[in-house]
C-alpha cells in the first residue's frame, strides 16, 4: 500500500471514530473529494463532492451495574446513661484486687467455741449481681453478697481460706491468694498445767 492510500485509510479510521462518539442526533455524511479521498463528517457534501448520509446500524449502549451496597457504619457503643458511666467503666475493667484480710495470714485465732470472723477486701467494691464465694481447706463453705462472713464450730488446727467473686452464672471473675490461720480451742488435753482447785474448807 502506497503512502497516499495509507494516509487516506488512516483519515477514514479517524473520521469513523469521530462519527461513533458524536451525539446520536447528529447526521453523519460520507464525502469523497475530487482526489478520491473519503471523509466522514457531519457537514453535507458541497457542490462537486460525492457522498451522502451514512445509516448507522444502531446506537452504542452500555448498562451501569447496580451500585455496591455501602458498608455498614461502625457501631457506636454506649456505656449507658451518664449517671451509670462510672459503674459501666468498672464493669469493663473488672476487679483489681481480692484479699482475705481477717484473719490475717499465718495468724493465730483463740476461740474456744470455734467462731471465726472472716473479712474480705475487694476493689472496686462488689457489684450488683456478683457474690463472694468463701472456700476453706479446698471446699466452698459459703456464698454470700457481703464481704464479712462469720464461721461457727470451726475445728482447731490450721485452715486455708480463699475467696472468689462469681457472677450470676457462677463463673469466677477473680480469686484471692490462699490465707492460713491457726485456730486454738481450749481442751483438757491442750490446757496448760494448772494447780488443782482447793477443796472447800469444812467447819
Amino acid at each position: 500500500m502506497n503512502r497516499p492510500l495509507k494516509i487516506t485509510a488512516l483519515a477514514c479510521l479517524v473520521s469513523l471514530c469521530m462519527a461513533l462518539v458524536m451525539p446520536a442526533a447528529a447526521q453523519i455524511y460520507r464525502v469523497t473529494d475530487a482526489d478520491g479521498n473519503v471523509e466522514f463528517t457531519d457537514v453535507p457534501p458541497r457542490p462537486g463532492e460525492k457522498g451522502g448520509p451514512v445509516v448507522l446500524s444502531g446506537e452504542n449502549t452500555f448498562q451501569i451495574e447496580d451500585a455496591l451496597p455501602s458498608e455498614p457504619s461502625a457501631t457506636s457503643w454506649s456505656s449507658g446513661s451518664t449517671d451509670d458511666e462510672g459503674a459501666d467503666d468498672t464493669q469493663a475493667i473488672g476487679y483489681e484486687m481480692l484479699q482475705v484480710v481477717s484473719p490475717a495470714d499465718d495468724s493465730e485465732v483463740r476461740e474456744n467455741a470455734g467462731n471465726v470472723a472472716v473479712s474480705v477486701a475487694v476493689n472496686p467494691e462488689l457489684r450488683p449481681g456478683n457474690r463472694v464465694q468463701l472456700e476453706m481447706d479446698g471446699k466452698v463453705i459459703r456464698t454470700t453478697t457481703t464481704t464479712k462472713i462469720n464461721l461457727t464450730e470451726v475445728d482447731r488446727g490450721s485452715h486455708v481460706l480463699r475467696a472468689h467473686i462469681i457472677d450470676d452464672r457462677g463463673d469466677r471473675l477473680i480469686s484471692s491468694e490462699p490465707s492460713v490461720f491457726h485456730l486454738s480451742r481450749y481442751s483438757v488435753i491442750t490446757a496448760p498445767n494448772r494447780p488443782p482447785t482447793p477443796s472447800p474448807t469444812r467447819r
